[in-house]
C-alpha cells in the first residue's frame, strides 16, 4: 500500500519548457516522483533554501513555528 500524506519530502521541480522559452516550476512529493520522470530537470529540496549555518528561510521558521513536521 503506498501512502503519501506527510509533506516531509516535497520538493521544487522547475523544468525548461522549450516551446514557450521558460521555465516552469511544480511541487512533487519526492518519494512518489519517479526518477526518470525529471530527466533534465531541476530539483530543490528545503534544504536548498536555508540552513542552519547559512540561515533559515521564512519557511523553516514558520515550519518551526507552528512545530510542523
Amino acid at each position: 500500500m503506498i501512502r503519501c500524506g506527510c509533506g516531509a519530502c516535497v520538493v521544487l521541480i522547475s523544468k525548461y519548457d522549450p516551446l514557450h522559452n521558460r521555465v516552469d516550476d511544480f511541487t512533487a512529493s519526492s518519494c512518489l516522483t519517479l526518477l526518470c520522470s525529471i530527466h533534465g530537470c531541476s530539483i530543490t529540496t528545503s534544504e536548498g533554501i536555508g540552513n542552519s549555518k547559512q540561515g533559515f528561510h521564512p519557511i523553516h521558521e514558520r515550519f518551526a513555528g507552528f512545530h510542523a513536521s
